[in-house]
């Protein structure tokens, strides 16, 4: 074989090589090509339906060095645009109100110190931002905000009195708890006046005022009588009861008062007390 001809499969060969190089990194950047032309794309849909903050996101993406030159060239100029839309809030504080007590959160979700500090990107609408003070104690603010408003003011308010902790919940239960016992003695009450009545009518109407000398009908109306009786110890012990614990539960909540009570009872008669300072 002559020397022309080996040079001549040499260079055969090194365009072939060449050629499936190229075709091999042509494949490799087709997928990022195709992921810059789908964030292009998704961040016009996120634009028109005034997810201004999610376009910019994914405008971040088609604005990479790895993207062709004319999508990127394109998403630098609608990032300009979206970024001129995007309003933005500040949170003013007042004089004299330590920002260093209170916790800043947006639409649910909490704001560094250093980002409070600064004017905040939203999306166009309403955003709810709630300030939380170290004793606990929640203020909220509505903030509507328009497309290409920026530094939209949001004062930072006084803090608000702490939350007495459990106050809110305490206190109606008390309430409640008393006036079950207050049933009770109600219906203690009745249970005491109906044993007396039955007792009374069975030993002057069925025992001939003598309880040795009483009839069989006489001797039922007898063990009514005591049932009875026990029915309205137990109902007006057990409202005594309840009524001094709502008493105390009411009294205690945060912000109330010492209250202390008791409660005994018989069959003809119930004592109750209550003490505290009030």
């Amino acid at each position: 074989m002559s020397v022309k001809a080996k040079g001549g499969l040499a260079l055969q060969f090194c365009a072939v090589a060449i050629a499936a190089l190229g075709a091999r990194t042509a494949r490799a950047d087709k997928p990022a090509t195709d992921a810059c032309v789908d964030a292009n794309e998704e961040a016009q849909d996120l634009r028109l339906a005034g997810e201004l903050l999610a376009a910019r996101a994914r405008l971040a993406v088609c604005i990479a060095p790895r993207c062709p030159a004319p999508v990127r060239d394109d998403c630098v100029e609608r990032l300009r645009a979206v970024d001129e839309a995007t309003p933005t809030i500040a949170i003013a504080t007042a004089a004299g109100v330590d920002r260093e007590r209170v916790m800043i959160s947006l639409d649910g979700h909490p704001i560094a110190a250093g980002a409070a500090a600064g004017p905040i990107a939203v999306d166009p609408g309403a955003h709810a931002v709630v300030f939380e003070w170290d004793g606990g104690a929640l203020q909220t603010a509505t903030v509507v905000v328009r497309e290409g408003e920026k530094d939209h003011r949001v004062d930072l308010p006084p803090p608000a009195p702490s939350r007495p902790e459990g106050g809110s919940v305490q206190r109606p239960v008390g309430l409640v708890v008393g006036g079950v016992g207050l049933a009770g003695l109600a219906l203690g009450g009745f249970f005491a006046a109906l044993a007396k009545s039955t007792d009374a009518h069975a030993l002057s109407d069925e025992c001939g005022g003598n309880p040795n000398t009483c009839s069989a009908a006489g001797a039922r109306d007898g063990d009514r009588a005591h049932a009875q009786a026990r029915a309205a110890t137990i109902a007006l012990v057990g409202g005594g009861v309840l009524l001094g614990a709502g008493a105390v539960i009411y009294f205690t909540a945060p912000g109330g008062r010492r209250a202390s009570f008791g409660a005994t009872g018989g069959a003809d008669r119930a004592t109750l007390s209550l003490g505290g300072d009030f």
